[in-house]
C-alpha cells in the first residue's frame, strides 16, 4: 500500500491546509491542532483531516453550537474540504491540563490510584484521552501555538504509558478472570465475545510498553516495527488472533495464553 503525508494527500484531494480554520467559525483563542494518519505520514486516499481545537471550560458548549448551526449540524461534526474531509471535536483545555497534572501526581505505589482511571479523567472516557494524547505528540498546531507549547508541556509522557499499562493490565486480568469463568459452563459464544476484548487491552498494552500513545480504534493497525523488538514475537501472535475465529475453543484459549504471556512482563508492567 501507497502511504500519503500531509503534502501529498493535500495535492490529491486539491486542497490546503489554510481552508481548514476558516471553516470552523473561531473566534482566534483556542488552541487548534491537526493530527490524524496524515500528519503522520501514513495516510490513505481514503483518510480525512483530523482536527481538535481545546476551549475553555466555560466555551466548550457555544463553540460546538456555533460551528453546528453555521453548518446545519446537528450531532455529525464532519465538513467536506474537496474531496476529502474534515473532522472536527471539541474539548476542555482545562480538564485536558488536569488530567496530565493528576497522572504526573500519581502514586504507582499505591493501587486504588495507579489503576483508576475515573479518579484521573473524570470528564472523559480513556479512549477519547489516548486519542488525544496521540494527537497532541504527533499534531500540528495550526493556531495558538503556545499555549500548545504549555499544554504539552505538562505531558510526562512515559508515567503517562506507565499508568495506561498498569490500567489495561487490571481490567484485562479482570475480562480473564471472566472467560475462564464462562468456559467452565461452556458458554463459549460469551467467552468468545470477551476473547475479542482481551485482545484490545493486550494490544493496548503493546502499544504504551512500545511508547506509543494511540486510539483504541486503530490499535490493530500497528505494524511489528511499531513494537520494541523484544515484543514483536507477542504482537505477530496478536496480529494472528485478530484474523481468527474467535469462537473456536483452542482459539479462545490461545488469548487467554497470549495476554498470560503479555502480563508475564512483569518488570514492564509491574514494576515500571
Amino acid at each position: 500500500m501507497s502511504y500519503m503525508n500531509l503534502e501529498s494527500f493535500s495535492r490529491h484531494h486539491g486542497v490546503q491546509v489554510q481552508q481548514i480554520l476558516p471553516m470552523l467559525r473561531l473566534s482566534g483563542d483556542e488552541v487548534v491542532v491537526l493530527g490524524g494518519s496524515v500528519v503522520q505520514g501514513h495516510g490513505t486516499r481514503n483518510s480525512d483531516f483530523d482536527v481538535f481545537a481545546l476551549v475553555d471550560d466555560s466555551k466548550v458548549n457555544d463553540v460546538v453550537a456555533g460551528f453546528r448551526n453555521h453548518h446545519d449540524k446537528r450531532a455529525n461534526d464532519i465538513l467536506t474540504l474537496g474531496t476529502t474531509t474534515v473532522d472536527f471535536q471539541v474539548m476542555s483545555l482545562q480538564s485536558l491540563a488536569d488530567v496530565f497534572r493528576d497522572v504526573s501526581a500519581i502514586d504507582f505505589e499505591d493501587p486504588n490510584q495507579s489503576l483508576s482511571f475515573d479518579r484521573v479523567s473524570p470528564h472523559y472516557d480513556n479512549e477519547t484521552i489516548n486519542e488525544v494524547v496521540h494527537r497532541l505528540r504527533t499534531g500540528i498546531p495550526l493556531q495558538n501555538a503556545s499555549t500548545y507549547d504549555e499544554l504539552f508541556a505538562l505531558l510526562d509522557f512515559d508515567r503517562y504509558c506507565r499508568w495506561q499499562v498498569r490500567y489495561h493490565a487490571n481490567i484485562g486480568d479482570n475480562v480473564y478472570e471472566d472467560i475462564v469463568g464462562v468456559l467452565d459452563v461452556g458458554d463459549h459464544w460469551t467467552a468468545a465475545l470477551l476473547a475479542h476484548d482481551l485482545l484490545i487491552y493486550g494490544g493496548m498494552i503493546l502499544c504504551f510498553l512500545g511508547g506509543r500513545s494511540i486510539d483504541r480504534k486503530k490499535w490493530t493497525l500497528m505494524t511489528l516495527h511499531d513494537c520494541p523488538p523484544q515484543l514483536a514475537p507477542l504482537h505477530a501472535r496478536l496480529q494472528d488472533l485478530i484474523r481468527a475465529d474467535k469462537t473456536d475453543t483452542a482459539n479462545i484459549r490461545a488469548c487467554l495464553q497470549l495476554f498470560n504471556d503479555i502480563a508475564e512482563h512483569d518488570t514492564l508492567i509491574k514494576d515500571w
